[in-house]
């Protein structure tokens, strides 16, 4: 019973008429804690036969979800619009019955999903027991305290809640993404302010970019990219954007390995920080053109060739250092490793009007 309420509830919160199995599997080990995983997926396959027998569900097939093949279940249009008005009413009924504070009366006109007036009600109710304000705390202690779910308030720290109008000020917390792991060239604002940010992709060109800016002192900071957890939008936007604050950074320079994936890592925290109004993410030209002088190679791994995308090497590499990487790509491979600490500096100190070009987009 438990388990239909559940995927009923999703079905009706959904605006697509095709649900991921992925999803309904996720909500069946949650409403069934005690099953194992396997158990709670057999319950799953047993309710969805089920709701295509009530006419819930198009029918689908059993064999293939049972082999995983499965990608997703289609809602029958009339059981969608049927969630739909219920979803409908329900919004409409917490809207006439709740006692809303001055401060979330214009949420509670222009809130018209139900998800959404649910969350509106769950922060008037905290509100109006905390008339006077409370002691501030991380957004995720708060989160966890007002919905139940300690990820509800991530990714609002610019952008707050319900159109502006709640912001986490009001809600007494403050923004706390995942800390970076990085390395100032100096404890005073005055000798960070101005200078760019640096991310490098992996651990061990972080250390040896870290031991270069020791002597150089170009940017601001070393940012340990760690991969493709840079691409987190907590990371990428939240973290970064506090760091630039705090050192009073101007720019973010990006410096990974030269490979389809590398490329790509750049790329989707060029898109993040762009949906979020942040500076663009630059290539550090100087070292990607010292790695290709270099010469060290090796193959990619398989898989690295759906990453491929010459068009953005070109766009964000420059026409000179895309041609040389395009020579190679997606075949070879230019790890960053291939720079120690004394060629990270000299490339740093070289002249930016080379014949690569200055460390930035193409124009």
């Amino acid at each position: 019973m438990a388990l239909r309420k559940a995927v009923l509830d999703h079905f009706g919160r959904s605006s697509r008429k095709k649900v991921e199995v992925t999803e309904l599997k996720a909500i069946a080990r949650a409403a069934l804690p005690h099953e194992t995983g396997l158990g709670a997926e057999e319950c799953l396959i047993s309710l969805l036969n089920e709701l295509v027998d009530d006419e819930v569900l198009a029918p689908f097939s059993t064999t293939k979800l049972e082999q995983k093949r499965l990608e997703y279940v289609k809602l029958r249009e009339t059981e969608r619009e049927r969630r739909r008005n219920q979803n409908r009413a329900m919004c409409e009924h917490l809207r006439e019955t709740t006692v809303w504070v001055p401060k979330m009366v214009d949420v509670s006109v222009t809130t018209v999903t139900l998800d959404q007036m649910e969350k509106a009600t769950k922060i008037n109710a905290w509100l109006k027991a905390h008339p006077k304000g409370t002691d501030e705390v991380p957004h995720r202690e708060r989160a966890l305290e007002i919905f139940g779910d300690e990820k509800k308030l991530d990714g609002v720290a610019r952008t707050a809640l319900f159109g502006g109008r709640i912001t986490l000020d009001d809600l007494c917390c403050r923004h706390c993404p995942e800390p970076l792991h990085y390395e100032a060239c100096s404890g005073e604002k005055e000798i960070t302010a101005g200078k760019p940010l640096l991310v490098v992709e992996n651990s061990n060109t972080y250390w040896s970019c870290c031991q270069a800016n020791r002597q150089v002192k170009w940017c601001a900071a070393v940012v340990y990219g760690k991969g493709k957890m840079i691409n987190n939008l907590a990371t990428g936007c939240d973290a970064l954007w506090d760091l630039e604050e705090k050192l009073g950074a101007q720019g973010v320079f990006y410096f990974g390995d030269l490979d389809p994936e590398g490329l790509d890592i750049a790329r989707g925290l060029e898109q993040k920080r762009a949906k979020q109004g942040l500076s663009p993410v630059t290539a550090e030209a100087r070292l990607y053109r010292a790695l290709i002088d270099k010469g060290v190679v090796n193959d990619c791994p398989s898989g690295q060739e759906k990453h491929h995308d010459p068009a953005w090497a070109k766009e964000w590499l420059g026409d000179e250092l895309a041609k040389a990487y395009l020579l190679k790509a997606p075949k070879k491979r230019w790890p960053q490793e291939g720079l120690g600490a004394r060629e990270i500096e000299t490339a740093l100190l070289s002249l930016e009007n080379s014949a690569y070009g200055v460390g930035s987009k193409a124009e």
